[in-house]
């Protein structure tokens, strides 16, 4: 009889600390949620940057304005707090800062949903309109981009996964703890960053920089371009434009690896470095 409430006993905890995981750890004190919407219309060069912090799940799509202005808006559903936040907020020195965060409070709400409710935030530009900066960081929720045309973007989430469909940007930032990143039809110069969660990167035009401590590599490059990946204990998976006439510079250490010959026709290099990850690099 013992050992049965001592099994019982594991397995609350196990559920326990699975809802916390789920959830983020979620410490925030939840006093309902309401449903609301604000939208912002800006002149050409009086919004140069979207800044968005969130302990919700953020969908950020970019589409052709149909009426030749430029506006963001911003719906969703949330507490009346962040809801409040939205309602105030302007667009100041060229930014708009979305503040979709709750206050941290010292009680604890167990299984506690209340974060996992998607906001989604529309940017709609006229013709040849474009944002200097997209930043956004929703911490243990999910972000995903769609359609996204900037010049710079820096996307961050700690546990909360990644998703990418669309993203044209000179320089692109991506980060995750351990969520995972998965992104498909990006054009720019690309760094990513991830510790245990899976990168993914599929139909990449531009040069790419990505480190991974755990987790395996996938990448899948449309033309030719410079190429640095990085990964400790996860696999490297490299699928290069048939074109590729460079070198490649591989190594690993415990890992195998399967990599054709170098042309050592042109300048371009793909290099790759493991420590117990395994290396296949492959044209298309």
């Amino acid at each position: 009889m013992r050992k049965i409430w001592v099994a019982l006993a594991l397995i609350c905890i196990v559920v326990g600390l699975g809802g916390l995981i789920f959830t983020g750890f979620d410490f925030i004190y939840n006093t309902g949620e309401t449903e609301y919407s604000k939208k912002w219309t800006f002149e050409p060069g009086q919004l140069n940057a979207l800044d968005i912090k969130s302990d919700y799940r953020v969908r950020v799509e970019f589409v052709q304005s149909p009426d030749h202005t430029n506006f963001i808006e911003v719906r969703g559903k949330a507490s009346e707090e962040v809801a409040g936040k939205v309602e105030k907020a302007a667009i100041a020195g060229t930014e708009l800062r979305l503040d979709l965060k709750n206050e941290w409070k010292l009680e604890l709400r167990f299984l506690n949903f209340s974060g996992i409710g998607e906001q989604v935030v529309t940017v709609s530009l006229a013709d040849g309109a474009i944002l200097d900066t997209l930043r956004a960081d929703t911490g243990s929720n999910r972000l995903t981009i769609d359609r996204a045309r900037v010049k710079n973007a820096s996307l961050v989430t700690s546990s909360g996964g990644l998703r990418i469909d669309g993203l044209t940007a000179d320089d692109i930032q991506l980060a995750s703890s351990s969520g995972s990143i998965r992104g498909e039809k990006i054009a720019g110069n690309i760094t990513v960053k991830g510790s245990s969660g899976k990168i993914w990167i599929e139909q990449s035009e531009g040069a790419a920089r990505i480190h991974s401590t755990s987790g395996n590599v996938t990448l899948t490059q449309e033309r030719v371009s410079e190429t640095d990946v990085r990964a400790n204990s996860g696999s490297v998976r490299i699928t290069v434009p048939r074109d590729f006439a460079g070198v490649y510079d591989v190594q690993t250490g415990s890992g195998s690896k399967n990599v054709p010959e170098s042309k050592g026709q042109t300048d371009e290099v793909v290099k790759v470095r493991t420590s117990s990850g395994s290396v296949r690099i492959v044209p298309s």
